[in-house]
């Protein structure tokens, strides 16, 4: 499973070899591998090197019922238990849950993040409506995130400082009285 962060854009570059002869192929000119990887991502070479290291016929890649099918379901199941893992240190030494909302071609996308000192976990992306913009609709969306987490696992909760995050902080407030929650002044 390769990690988030090495998928998107990236520069080109030219196979060598029996694969390419030196030619460009489509997915490089336009800077990814069909899968999305980035061609300039190090989990690209890795998997080119995977694949070569089998020879030539000897592998057979899974078909699209397989990979819509068990392994998806396999993959679901390692994220789970990977997040899991963190549980207990959320349990230990409490957590910090942020909110990072932003606007993509007209959408608001909310992403909800887990800190504690092992590390950050990425726990959901919600593609909120225009409701979500909402002081109630905040609340019942971070609500969520805090009753995933554990209520009493959460330290405090990290969102931007507009008007409906205060107003959802607020709520959260009197549900939650163990927590804070901390108001991010960056500018976007």
């Amino acid at each position: 499973m390769l990690p988030p962060s090495s998928i998107g854009k990236g520069k080109c570059i030219s196979s060598r070899g029996s694969l390419g002869q030196g030619k460009h192929t489509l997915a490089e000119r336009k800077g990814k591998a069909p899968s999305g990887i980035g061609v300039n991502s190090k989990y690209y070479q890795q998997m080119i090197d995977a694949i070569a290291s089998i020879g030539p016929g000897n592998y057979k890649g899974p078909g699209f019922y397989a990979l819509r099918g068990y392994l998806l379901a396999k993959n679901v199941e390692e994220v789970k238990n990977f997040v899991d893992s963190y549980r207990v240190t959320w349990k230990e030494t409490g957590c910090t849950i942020m909110a990072d909302g932003w606007n993509r071609c007209r959408r608001t996308l909310i992403n909800f993040l887990v800190y504690c000192p092992r590390g950050i976990v990425f726990l959901k992306s919600d593609d909120a409506p225009d409701a979500s913009k909402t002081a109630d609709m905040l609340y019942k969306l971070l609500r969520e995130v805090v009753l995933v987490v554990g209520p009493e696992n959460v330290v405090q909760i990290v969102t931007d400082n507009s008007a409906n995050y205060v107003a959802a902080r607020k709520l959260l407030e009197q549900e939650f009285y163990t927590l804070r929650v901390c108001l991010d002044t960056a500018e976007n």
